[in-house]
C-alpha cells in the first residue's frame, strides 16, 4: 500500500473530523451537515518526519525551489584491515632441512702396515784407528796378521778417543716411516698435519729392544746410550759402561706409546781415556756390536691438526615467502602464541671428537627500523661431546627482533636469508683409526608463520568492503519512477595505499524484483597528500546520469574543495534512478576493496563511511495508483430524534464537494464508508474472491493488485473467507463495465462467521493543475465542485445509530512528463450533506392502517444446477390479517448481486403462498433481495445470501447449517397518510 511520496495526498485524511455538533434545523429548511473542511499544505510533511525537507538551498528562475525531498542517512559498516591480511605463511614444504653431517673415523688398513726394524751396528777398533789417518794405522786389522800383542800408546789412543767422529762414538739408524701420511690426508679433508700415532695399548705388540756387547776390546765403553725418537715420543737405553768382553741388554714396551710419523734411533757411547799403553791382544778382533729391535704392529688414534673447515659445505637454500606477497619492510606483532613469530633452533648436537663453532644469523630480522644489527643464535662452541642445545627467538615488539626488512635495502623481500655458521676450528684432536662413525654434528631450525602489525610493500589484497545494508527506507514509492535524485556515499580510510572499490548497489522490492548499480572508485588514502593526516576522505556522487568520485582534503566533505575527481557516465549497467523506482524495501551495498601498490598497510586500519539519499518528489507515475490514507474520519452515532426526522421526514440528500488542488498530479477522491475500521486497498476488485482463495483481479492494473490476499492482509483483513460484492449495477448484456459494476457495497464474512461491511459514498474527480513549467511545478492551481444526491442505502450509512467511519480513497492518474511536489504545494477540500425535508409531516392525508413488516431470513445454501424454494410468506406479512401476500395488487421482484453464481429463476403462488426459486449457477456467494409493493405504501425489501456449494455430505451439510444463526429482526418502517409511524 502507498505511503511515502504520494501519501501527502491522503495524509490529511488523518485529520478528517466533525465540526462541532450542529443545532437542529427547523422543519421549513433543509438539514445540512459538514463532514470536512481542511487545506492540506505539503510544507508539513518536512515538519513531522525527519527523512523528509525542503529544498531551501536551490533556485531556478530566482525562486527558492522549496521542493521535497527525502533526505535519508545512515552509517556503511566499517571494514578493518584483519590481522589475517598481515598473517605470512610460510609456503607448505618451505621449512629448512634438518643439518646431520656423519664423519666417518680413517680406517688404518688403508694407511698402515705393521713395522718390525732390526738394526745391527758394528763399530770395529781397526775401522777406529785407521780413520786416524795415521800412517801406522793405514791397512790394520785384526786379528793382528803378525800373531802378536798390539799395542797403542796412550797419547795415541787419548788422541783417538778424544778426535771426533772418534769420540763419542755416534750412529745413526735410516729413519722409519710408520704411516702412509699422504693417503691419510688425502682421504679425510678435516686433516692439516698429523701431531702423533697413538700405539695399540697391547703389551708386547709395539716395543723398543737394544743390546750392546763389548767383545775383546781392550777397554771398557763408557757412557752407552741408545734412543727413539719419535715425535713426541723418546726412548732411552743407557749404561754409564759396559766392560770389555760383556754386553748390555735393554727393552721398552711401547703400549699406548705416542710415536710420530718418522722414527728416527740414534746409538752413542764414550771410549774411556788411557793413563798408559793400551795393549790389543794377539788373536783378538777388537769390535763393539749395536743390536736394535722396533715393533709397530699396532695403532689406536692418530693425533692431528684439524683444518679450519665448515661442516655444511654447500649453503642452505633461502627459505622462499609466498609468491603473492611483496613484502618491502614489515613491523612484526608482538605477543602471539608458539610457534607463531618465533625462530627456533632445537637439537643443536655434536657428538664429534672436536670443538665446533655454530652461529645462526637472520639478516632479514632487526631490532630497529635501519637494520644495524641482525637477529642471531650464537655464535657457540660447541665442545667435544657436547649432546644438546636449544634456543628459541621471539619476535615481535620488546623481543629479539621487530622489523622484518629487506638487507639489501629497498625492493621486495623475496625470501628468508639466513647465514649458517658450522665450523671446525684448528685445533689439536685425536681421531680413531678404527674405520667407524667417530660422530654427528646436527641441527634443526624452523621460522613460524609471521604475523605483523604492518606491513609496507606492494599489494594486491582483496577483501569484503563496507557491506551494509540500508533498511527502514521511506515507503510509499510504488507506481512511482523518481526522475531526480542522488546518493552519496562518504567514505574514510586509514589505509595508506592505493584502494579499489568494485561495490555493487543493489534494491529489492517486495515483489523480489531487483535493480543494481555498480560503483568502481579508487579511494584516497592518506600517503597520497601530505594534508590528508591520518585519514582520507573520498565522495561518491551516484544520480541518474553518473557516479562520480571526489578526493577530498581533511576536514572537508565539500566537493567543491576536491583536488581530484572523476566521473563514469551510466552506460546500461543501471543507475540510482532504477533501484528507487523498484520501490526497494532494503539496499545492499556490498563487494570487494582491493589493495593495489606499494605503501603500508597496518593492522586495525579502518575503512568506513556513511550515505545520504536526496531524493525530490519529481517523479513520472506511469499508471494509475491509489492508496488510502492511515486513519478514518469517526462519525459518531446520531442521536434518535434526529434519526427519526431523517427517516420520516427526508425527501432528497445531496452532497457537495469542493476541491481546489496546487499539486501537479490529477485523480480521484472516493469518500467511503464502514462499520469497520478496516478498508481494503483493491475495492474495486473483490468480487473474483470466492471460497476464501483470492485471484487475480477481473479489472485494473494487474501489476498493483497481483494478490489480492497480499493487498488483504497489507490491510489487516485477515482470515476472509466469503466476500459478498454488491456493485454499482448489474453487468448488462454488453458484460462487465468498470463505471457500472464498480462496488457499491462489499461485505466480508470471516472464518468464523464475523461480518463488516465497506460502501462508497462518491466518486470525485481531482483537477488537473492549470499549468506546469519544465521542472514539474504547479504555476497555476485547478479546481472543481461536485454536487451529488444520495440515495437511501447511503443516507442509512451516514445517519446510523452505530459508529460509521470514513476515509478516502485516492487514485493518482498516471501520465507523462515530470512532476514535482514542493513544499508550497496544498489541497483545499471541503464537503458537506444537505438533507432535504418535507414540511407537511404533521399534516398527513389519508391514513392508512396496514403495513408490510419484514423478518430477516437466515442465508441458504444450493449446488450448482439445483434450485431452493424461499416462502415468502415467511419474510413479508401484513398487520391487518385482511390484506395477504398473495394480493394480485402486491408487486414482487427479485435480484441477485451477481446472476453468474445465483440467479432468481421464477416468483409464483403456490397454495395461496408466494414464492421464490433461486437456481445455483457456480460456485461462490450471491447476496438475493427481495422487495414487496403494495402500491400504496413504501415498498419493503429483505435480502439474504446463498452459497453455492458442491454437493456436500449430510454430515458437511448439518455443520454448514449451525455455523450461521438467523440474523436478528429489522422492522421496516414507513409513515401513513396521517403522518403517524407504522411498523
Amino acid at each position: 500500500m502507498a505511503a511515502g511520496a504520494v501519501a501527502v495526498l491522503a495524509a490529511a485524511g488523518c485529520d478528517f473530523q466533525l465540526l462541532e455538533p450542529f443545532a437542529l434545523p427547523k422543519w421549513d429548511v433543509s438539514l445540512t451537515m459538514p463532514l470536512v473542511s481542511q487545506t492540506y499544505k505539503l510544507e508539513s510533511l518536512a515538519e513531522n518526519d525527519t527523512t523528509i525537507s525542503q529544498d531551501t538551498t536551490r533556485t531556478y528562475l530566482g525562486e527558492i525551489s522549496n521542493e521535497i525531498q527525502i533526505e535519508f542517512r545512515g552509517q556503511l559498516d566499517t571494514t578493518s584491515i584483519d590481522s589475517t591480511f598481515l598473517e605470512v605463511a610460510l609456503p607448505a614444504g618451505a621449512a629448512p632441512a634438518p643439518i646431520f653431517e656423519e664423519f666417518d673415523a680413517p680406517d688404518a688398513n688403508s694407511f698402515f702396515s705393521p713395522v718390525t726394524e732390526s738394526f745391527t751396528v758394528t763399530i770395529a777398533l781397526d775401522s777406529l784407528l785407521e780413520s786416524t789417518g795415521e800412517p801406522d794405522f793405514a791397512g790394520l786389522s785384526f786379528p793382528h796378521p803378525l800373531g802378536i800383542d798390539f799395542p797403542i800408546d796412550s797419547s795415541v789412543w787419548n788422541a783417538i778417543v778424544t778426535v771426533p767422529p772418534v769420540s763419542p762414538i755416534t750412529e745413526s739408524p735410516p729413519a722409519v716411516q710408520v704411516l702412509d701420511t699422504t693417503t691419510l690426508l688425502a682421504g679425510n679433508p678435516i686433516v692439516k698435519r698429523i701431531n702423533y700415532i697413538q700405539l695399540s695399548s697391547a703389551g708386547g705388540v709395539n716395543k723398543f729392544t737394544s743390546s750392546v756387547e763389548n767383545s775383546d776390546f781392550p777397554t771398557s765403553i763408557d757412557s752407552v746410550r741408545l734412543q727413539l725418537v719419535s715425535g713426541p715420543l723418546t726412548v732411552t737405553h743407557s749404561a754409564p759402561t759396559v766392560a770389555s768382553g760383556s754386553t748390555f741388554t735393554d727393552s721398552t714396551d711401547l703400549a699406548s706409546a705416542r710415536l710420530g710419523t718418522d722414527l728416527a734411533i740414534s746409538v752413542g757411547m764414550q771410549l774411556p781415556r788411557a793413563t798408559g799403553t793400551v795393549i790389543v791382544s794377539a788373536g783378538t778382533d777388537p769390535e763393539i756390536r749395536v743390536r736394535i729391535l722396533l715393533a709397530v704392529a699396532g695403532v689406536d688414534s692418530v693425533g692431528i691438526r684439524t683444518k679450519d673447515t665448515s661442516l655444511v659445505p654447500i649453503t642452505p637454500e633461502p627459505l622462499p615467502l609466498p609468491a603473492d606477497v611483496q613484502i618491502v619492510s614489515g613491523q612484526l606483532r608482538s605477543g602471539e602464541a608458539y610457534p607463531i613469530n618465533t625462530i627456533s633452533l632445537t637439537g643443536l648436537r655434536n657428538t664429534l671428537p672436536f670443538d665446533i663453532d655454530f652461529g645462526l644469523t637472520f639478516p632479514n630480522f632487526s631490532s630497529d627500523s635501519l637494520g644495524s644489527d641482525s637477529l642471531r643464535f650464537g655464535p657457540y662452541t660447541l665442545s667435544d661431546g657436547q649432546q644438546t642445545r636449544n634456543d628459541t627467538a621471539f619476535l615481535g615488539s620488546g623481543s629479539e627482533a621487530d622489523y622484518f626488512l629487506n638487507p639489501a635495502g629497498g625492493g621486495a623481500i623475496e625470501s628468508f636469508e639466513f647465514d649458517l655458521l658450522a665450523q671446525l676450528p684448528e685445533q689439536d684432536v685425536a681421531l680413531p683409526l678404527n674405520g667407524i662413525p667417530m660422530g654427528a654434528f646436527q641441527a634443526t631450525f624452523g621460522v613460524g608463520d609471521l604475523y605483523f602489525d604492518s606491513i609496507t610493500g606492494n599489494f594486491e589484497i582483496s577483501f569484503d568492503a563496507v557491506n551494509t545494508t540500508i533498511e527502514n527506507i521511506p515507503t510509499g514509492f510504488a507506481g512511482f519512477q523518481f526522475e531526480r535524485l542522488s546518493l552519496t556515499l562518504f567514505f574514510h580510510s586509514q589505509i595508506d595505499l592505493p584502494v579499489a572499490l568494485d561495490l555493487d548497489l543493489g534494491g529489492r522490492s517486495l515483489e523480489r524484483d531487483s535493480a543494481t548499480v555498480p560503483i568502481i572508485a579508487p579511494l584516497n588514502f592518506p600517503g597520497a597528500d601530505p594534508s590528508n593526516g591520518d585519514v582520507a576522505n573520498t565522495v561518491v556522487v551516484l544520480d541518474q546520469n553518473s557516479v562520480r568520485t571526489y578526493w577530498l582534503p581533511a576536514g572537508t566533505n565539500d566537493i567543491a574543495d576536491a583536488h581530484w575527481d572523476t566521473t563514469v557516465f551510466a552506460n546500461g549497467g543501471g543507475s540510482i534512478v532504477d533501484v528507487l523506482n523498484l520501490p526497494p524495501e532494503t539496499i545492499t551495498v556490498g563487494g570487494t576493496a582491493t589493495i593495489q601498490g606499494q605503501g603500508t598497510v597496518a593492522a586495525g586500519a579502518e575503512l568506513w563511511g556513511e550515505f545520504e539519499l536526496i531524493a525530490p518528489f519529481a517523479f513520472i507515475i506511469p499508471g494509475d495508483i491509489a492508496f488510502l490514507p492511515v486513519a478514518p474520519i469517526v462519525l459518531s452515532p446520531m442521536d434518535e430524534s434526529t434519526r427519526e426526522l431523517i427517516q420520516t421526514a427526508l425527501l432528497s440528500a445531496t452532497l457537495t464537494s469542493q476541491v481546489k488542488s496546487h499539486i501537479p498530479i490529477g485523480g480521484k477522491i472516493s469518500m467511503l464508508a464502514s462499520d469497520s475500521t478496516l478498508f481494503p486497498l483493491a475495492l474495486d476488485f473483490l468480487d473474483d474472491i470466492a471460497a476464501g482463495i483470492p485471484t487475480a483481479a477481473r479489472t485494473g492494473d494487474s501489476m498493483v493488485y497481483r494478490s489480492l490476499q497480499a493487498v488483504l492482509e497489507a490491510d489487516s483483513i485477515m482470515d476472509v473467507d466469503r466476500i459478498v460484492f454488491i456493485p454499482e449495477e448489474s453487468a448488462g448484456a454488453g458484460g462487465l463495465d468498470a463505471d457500472t459494476t464498480k462496488a457499491k457495497r462489499v461485505e466480508f464474512i470471516s472464518t468464523l462467521g464475523d461480518t463488516f461491511w465497506v460502501g462508497r459514498l462518491f466518486d470525485m474527480e481531482l483537477p488537473q493543475p492549470g499549468a506546469l513549467n519544465d521542472l514539474g511545478w504547479v504555476t497555476e492551481p485547478g479546481d472543481t465542485t461536485q454536487v451529488i444526491t444520495l440515495d437511501a442505502e447511503r443516507v442509512g450509512w451516514l445517519a446510523s445509530a452505530e459508529t460509521v467511519y470514513l476515509k478516502t480513497f485516492i487514485t493518482l492518474y498516471g501520465g507523462e512528463g515530470v512532476k514535482t511536489i514542493r513544499a508550497t504545494d496544498s489541497l483545499e477540500f471541503a464537503a458537506f450533506i444537505s438533507f432535504n425535508m418535507t414540511s407537511e409531516i404533521f399534516t398527513p392525508e389519508d391514513p392508512l392502517d396496514t403495513v408490510i413488516t419484514v423478518t430477516a431470513r437466515g442465508d441458504t445454501s444450493v449446488s450448482p444446477d439445483s434450485l431452493v424454494v424461499i416462502d415468502l410468506g415467511t419474510i413479508f406479512e401484513h398487520e391487518d390479517a385482511s390484506v395477504t401476500i398473495i394480493n394480485p395488487n402486491l408487486a414482487i421482484s427479485g435480484a441477485s448481486s451477481h446472476a453468474g453464481i445465483a440467479t432468481v429463476t421464477r416468483i409464483y403462488i403456490e397454495d395461496l403462498t408466494r414464492k421464490m426459486s433461486v437456481t445455483g449457477v457456480g460456485l461462490g456467494t450471491a447476496r438475493i433481495t427481495v422487495t414487496v409493493d403494495d402500491l400504496i405504501n413504501a415498498p419493503a425489501s429483505s435480502s439474504f445470501l446463498v452459497d453455492v456449494v458442491p454437493p456436500p455430505s449430510a454430515s458437511v451439510a448439518q455443520r454448514q447449517a449451525e455455523r450461521f444463526t438467523p440474523r436478528p429482526a429489522a422492522a421496516y418502517r414507513w409513515i401513513d397518510k396521517a403522518g403517524k409511524v407504522r411498523r
